[in-house]
């Protein structure tokens, strides 16, 4: 369980046995008494917003995230991303060829790879790792992850295409 003084706006949440909202606009600050306060607006009118305390528990959505990995080659990302996707981990994914520089063992290398940018929510990132590391040719495969700031839509198909199936 996460704190309303986490929430960001683009967050998706909901706190005791409310539905799920969206943030669209966060601000911390006191009230006139100098309590502090977190004030989530919802709406796009001034009258759809919500007061918490920092500390006040909340439930907050995976978080939009882009995951990105170097493959030895387009068939092998063709088969990550095919895994993850297949798995409900990722709603989706794309790769292209890349020219790596790097330094590896004390020596610097050049090599043609593959980058592989997935899409996912980052409640699934420890599942992504690991599907990567049982996939991947590479013993140690450079990944990446940067949180993400999509619109509403994109982010509803994040959730519902990495939302299990039992559900």
């Amino acid at each position: 369980m996460a704190t309303a003084g986490e929430l960001r706006a683009g967050d998706r949440f909901r706190w005791a046995a409310s539905a799920w909202y969206t943030a669209c606009r966060v601000e911390r600050g006191r009230s006139s008494a100098g309590v502090e306060l977190v004030r989530v607006y919802v709406g796009h009118r001034r009258s759809a917003d919500v007061a918490f305390a920092p500390h006040d528990p909340v439930e907050i959505a995976g978080r939009p995230l882009l995951v990105t990995v170097s493959c030895a080659g387009p068939d092998e990302a063709d088969v990550i991303a095919g895994a993850l996707v297949d798995r409900r981990l990722a709603a989706g994914a794309q790769h292209w060829p890349a020219r790596s520089v790097y330094r590896w063992n004390g020596e610097v290398r050049r090599a043609d790879e593959t980058v592989l940018a997935v899409k996912t929510l980052d409640t699934h990132f420890d599942a992504v790792l690991a599907a990567i590391g049982e996939l991947h040719s590479y013993g140690t495969p450079s990944i990446w992850s940067s949180p993400a700031q999509v619109d509403l839509d994109v982010r509803d198909w994040l959730e519902t295409e990495t939302e299990s199936e039992e559900r």
